[in-house]
């Protein structure tokens, strides 16, 4: 067994016994480029580069007792104030990361973070990937997480005080899905989740790699689903949402390929356009690809910016890979 695996049983073994409290991780934030062959680039597309920073667990972290393994980060909320980010991961955690920012909002460093197990309908821990494995996530108006699970495709809602006070604690509760969200390949699942200003929600799967066709999402309420789908193009594929003021969303999409290596999408959809049986047609912002700096996001935030326009911050899952990064950047976009 390595050692990854020895501190991840350790850590789901503690977990398991009853709610603890959050581990805290030391974080270290070293500063990315947009363009590390042109390190002056601050522009894509509509979006003006603000700041960006590689995340990983500070080395102080080796002395210390074994905590959540870092990574995997799926989906994330930013906090009311700006102040922390909470994610999920896809081995089954809860994250708080902790952001440092100037007076204009500036993303300054990522100094730690706490991390919780999240857990089933008893309340115990997750612990195994194929229950595990979360991917996405919305806060309801009442105040509850709602959690986006693949593999064993499944809602499930947390109770909790929100992204600027503690973790959400287990137990979670069941929600009642599409039925035909169990028709879902495995490994391509709900990635994409968001409650609208109506109180609807939204939710995109994944899709298979190079599927031709549309993929597909549904829009509604626990047990009244309709079905949505959603243009593709070019093999970029839907991994976060985040619903605007107004009400439209913004859209994260990947794209990965053994040749051409990562790249990211960033697109508006209107408000308008979200009815039963819809056929979304997503509107272009920006889009990167290497040698830009790029990995696997699956995370996207927005906050309104005081001073017009809004902040955007994408974050990569490193799908606990020594090749790949955590990369939490920050846009500025006027807005549509």
């Amino acid at each position: 067994m390595s050692l990854f695996h020895s501190v991840l049983l350790a850590v789901g073994l503690l977990a398991a016994a009853g709610p603890a409290a959050a581990d805290e991780m030391p974080l270290e934030a070293q500063a990315v480029p947009l363009d590390p062959v042109h390190p002056d680039m601050t522009h894509v597309g509509a979006l003006d580069y603000v700041a960006g920073f590689a995340l990983m667990p500070a080395p102080t972290l080796l002395a210390t007792r074994p905590l959540a393994p870092w990574g995997g980060l799926s989906d994330m909320m930013l906090a009311r104030d700006g102040s922390a980010l909470l994610s999920v991961s896809d081995i089954g955690w809860w994250w708080r990361l902790r952001l440092t920012r100037d007076a204009q909002g500036k993303l300054t460093g990522v100094p730690g973070a706490e991390a919780a197990p999240l857990r089933d309908l008893d309340g115990t821990a997750l612990t195994r990937k194929f229950e595990s494995d979360a991917e996405s996530m919305t806060k309801l108006a009442d105040g509850r997480w709602v959690v986006g699970f693949e593999r064993h495709h499944r809602l499930w809602s947390y109770p909790g005080a929100g992204p600027d006070a503690v973790l959400p604690e287990g137990p979670a509760s069941p929600i009642d899905g599409p039925a035909t969200l169990v028709n879902l390949p495995e490994n391509n699942g709900i990635e994409a989740l968001a409650e609208l200003a109506d109180g609807r929600i939204l939710m995109l799967a994944e899709g298979q790699e190079n599927a031709p066709g549309d993929g597909v999402g549904w829009l509604g309420k626990p047990g009244t689903w309709d079905l949505v789908t959603i243009q593709h193009s070019q093999g970029f594929r839907p991994t976060a949402l985040a619903r605007l003021p107004s009400g439209d969303l913004l859209l994260l999409e990947r794209y990965f390929t053994k040749s051409k290596g990562p790249a990211v999408r960033i697109s508006f959809i209107a408000a308008a356009s979200l009815e039963p049986g819809a056929r979304l047609q997503p509107s272009l912002l920006a889009e990167w690809r290497l040698p830009m700096t790029v990995d696997n996001f699956e995370c996207l935030a927005i906050e309104p910016d005081a001073q017009g326009g809004f902040y955007l911050f994408i974050l990569s899952d490193d799908n606990q890979n020594p090749l790949q990064r955590t990369l939490l950047m920050q846009f500025h976009w006027a807005g549509p």
